[in-house]
């Protein structure tokens, strides 16, 4: 028997290779809520098991008798910006709709930020404090989770930072300025700095989303990441990419980094101020390997050969 998989924030990154994955898979029968249509990179039409829902988050009287017959929820709504629609759309809605879901829903993947963790997958004081509102809002949410009637059915995921998109896909928020960040990689190939990160493609997340659907059970918090790979590395390795070769390298320690900015036309936030300071955002973190699954991009070799970057 197919699953009826509601699918908040089709229209965006991950939630395109999401569709794609899962299109025309008889297992399921997806119910994609959309705000906007025309933000839709591939033919909607051509999609032989989806039902399109023009609605926002919000708007649950548009989208209320669908409910009833759904199974699993995947939301992938994020807002940022706006203060009042970030509210409403990282923590007001989610909430709301959840507790509008029936017994028969089994699952909700509910899609979080790994910013508001720090070490060993904590919560961040600092996130809440002094996050921006995006940052603050999915803090919030998170903690009222825990206080849903149907709270023993939510898997929370925490993505790293996510690239992804092409022609036929929209660009994640990091990727949107890859192509700057190139052509200022002629300086930045001489610069050394500590600090470390992770990073997960959206396709990975759409074939690791795929597979928890699918799954008997599931863990209630994922923070989906390759392992973590240095500023150094990160430079290095798209350095050798770009053949590109620096006979020697400046190291930008934190209090240069500190002195530079106060001759840039910049003002940092105090969020900006913490993440300069506290370096190494490292956590526990799952990808596709994890569940026995190809790895589309764990590499920055790998993620830029497929955006063809010369």
């Amino acid at each position: 028997m197919s699953q009826n998989v509601l699918i908040v924030g089709a229209s965006g990154c991950v939630g395109h290779y999401l569709v794609e994955e899962l299109a025309s898979n008889p297992d399921y029968q997806l119910y994609l809520l959309l705000r906007n249509r025309a933000k839709l990179k591939f033919d909607p039409t051509r999609l032989t098991n989806a039902v399109l829902i023009d609605a926002g988050l919000g708007d649950f009287d548009r989208y209320r008798d669908y409910l009833p017959e759904i199974d699993q929820v995947v939301n992938l709504a994020a807002a940022w910006g706006d203060p009042q629609e970030t509210q409403q759309v990282n923590v007001d809605y989610p909430l709301a709709l959840y507790e509008l879901l029936p017994d028969r829903c089994q699952r909700i993947i509910h899609f979080s930020t790994a910013s508001i963790l720090g070490r060993n997958n904590q919560l961040l004081p600092e996130a809440q404090s002094i996050g921006t509102d995006y940052i603050r809002t999915k803090y919030l949410c998170y903690q009222r989770l825990a206080q849903l009637r149907i709270k023993d059915r939510i898997t929370t995921v925490f993505p790293t930072l996510i690239l992804g998109g092409a022609k036929d896909k929209p660009y994640s928020h990091v990727c949107t300025g890859l192509p700057e960040l190139i052509k200022w990689f002629q300086v930045i190939q001489w610069l050394r700095s500590e600090g470390s990160f992770h990073f997960i493609h959206a396709q990975d997340i759409a074939v690791i989303i795929r597979h928890l659907l699918s799954a008997p059970t599931v863990s209630p918090t994922l923070v989906l990441g390759n392992p973590h790979i240095t500023i150094n590395e990160c430079i290095e390795q798209v350095s050798d990419y770009l053949g590109k070769r620096a006979p020697w390298t400046y190291e930008l320690s934190l209090a240069r980094a500190r002195s530079l900015v106060k001759w840039l036309p910049i003002r940092l936030a105090p969020w900006d101020e913490f993440c300069m300071s506290y370096r190494h955002f490292r956590y526990e973190t799952v990808n596709a390997a994890t569940f026995g699954l190809p790895v589309v991009a764990g590499t920055m070799e790998e993620v830029l050969g497929m955006y063809g970057t010369p």
